[in-house]
C-alpha cells in the first residue's frame, strides 16, 4: 500500500505578487505547507525563505502565522531569493529548528551571462546554527515522512529545460550547473495524486514531475505548484512544455515566482482556466479528497 497523507494545505507567504492589504511581496518565494498526515499528525514546513527578512517576517505576522509551530524548513536551493529570510527567521524563533537542503547549499553561487554575479545564501552555515539551525544536507532523494518525499539530484531526461548560466563553486574552484541540487517536495495525498512543489524548478518542472513519479511510485500528478523557471523561456521550450503537461495529465498547475507573466499567461491559455490557476501572498491552497479549493 502506498503511503499517502489526508490533506496538504499550502499559504504562500512570499511571492512576486501580492494584492492583499497589509502584505508585502518581493522577488522571492515561500511557502508554508500543513500537512494532516495519515496518522492524524499535523506536520508544518516552510518551503523556502524569499529574499529578505522584512517580507517574510510582516506576511507571517499579517497572516497570524505561528512560528513556532513549524516542523521544519525545506530549501530548495541556495539562491538567495529562497534564503534571504533565513537569518532573521531563525532569530525570532524560540527553539530549534531542523532544516533540510542539499550538500552543496553554502557552497557560492553564481549567475553567468555577460557578467558574472554571485546569487548565494547571505549566510554561514555557523552563524545559522548559533540561532538554532540543524543542517541536513542531502544528495539523494530522501523520504521526509510517510508520503512526503524530498526530491534532489533529478536526472536531466529533458536536457531542453536546462539552463546554463547557473553554476555553483565546489571547494576544488571547479565550477558545476545548479540545477543538480535542486530540492522539490512531493506529497502524495489520499484519493487525490501527487502535489509537487518547486522553488525554481531549475531542474525543469518536467524532469521534476517524472522523477516524482519514479521515486514515489504514483502515476498521477494533480498539483504542481511554485517556480517553473519559464522566464526567459523560448517558444520551442513552452511548447515542449506544455506538452508534456498534458500527456502527463497533470491536474492543476499554479505557476509562481520565476515562470514568468508571459509564461504563465501561455500556460494559462493553452492549458486552459479549469486546470491553470494563479496564486499570490497571502493566498491559501488546500488539496484533499481528489478536490482543490482556494480561500480568497
Amino acid at each position: 500500500m502506498i503511503e499517502s497523507v489526508n490533506s496538504v494545505e499550502i499559504t504562500v507567504l512570499v511571492d512576486n505578487t501580492v494584492y492583499k492589504k497589509s502584505l508585502l511581496a518581493e522577488h522571492g518565494l515561500s511557502l508554508l505547507i500543513s500537512i494532516d498526515s495519515a496518522d492524524n499528525k499535523n506536520l508544518s514546513i516552510l518551503f523556502d525563505t524569499g529574499s529578505s527578512p522584512k517580507a517574510l517576517l510582516n506576511n507571517t505576522e499579517q497572516l497570524k502565522i505561528d512560528i513556532d509551530r513549524i516542523d521544519n524548513i525545506v530549501i530548495s536551493h541556495g539562491h538567495y531569493d529562497h534564503t534571504g529570510g533565513l537569518e532573521a527567521f531563525l532569530k525570532i524563533r524560540n527553539k530549534e529548528l531542523p532544516i533540510y537542503g542539499h550538500k552543496y547549499l553554502f557552497y557560492p553561487k553564481y549567475w553567468i551571462n555577460k557578467k558574472t554575479r554571485e546569487i548565494g545564501i547571505p549566510f554561514k552555515r555557523q552563524d545559522l546554527e548559533k540561532l538554532g539551525a540543524s543542517f541536513t544536507l542531502i544528495d539523494r532523494p530522501m523520504k521526509l515522512d510517510d508520503g512526503i518525499w524530498l526530491l534532489t539530484e533529478i536526472p536531466t531526461k529533458f536536457p531542453i529545460e536546462i539552463i546554463h548560466n547557473f553554476k555553483t563553486k565546489l571547494p576544488d574552484e571547479s565550477l558545476v550547473e545548479t540545477h543538480i541540487e535542486d530540492i522539490a517536495l512531493a506529497i502524495a495525498v489520499r484519493n487525490t495524486g501527487l502535489v509537487v512543489i518547486t522553488g525554481c524548478g531549475h531542474a525543469g518542472i518536467i524532469n521534476t514531475l517524472h522523477y516524482a513519479k519514479e521515486i514515489t511510485k504514483i502515476s498521477n500528478v494533480f498539483l504542481a505548484i511554485g517556480g517553473f523557471h519559464l522566464i526567459n523561456a523560448k517558444a520551442d521550450r513552452l511548447n515542449f512544455t506544455i506538452k508534456e503537461l498534458q500527456e502527463m495529465d497533470v491536474k492543476h498547475l499554479i505557476p509562481m515566482h520565476c515562470t514568468g507573466a508571459k509564461s504563465s499567461a501561455v500556460l494559462y491559455s493553452t492549458i486552459g482556466e479549469n486546470s491553470v490557476s494563479y496564486a499570490s501572498v497571502g493566498q491559501k491552497i488546500k488539496i484533499a479528497g481528489g478536490e482543490i479549493k482556494f480561500e480568497k
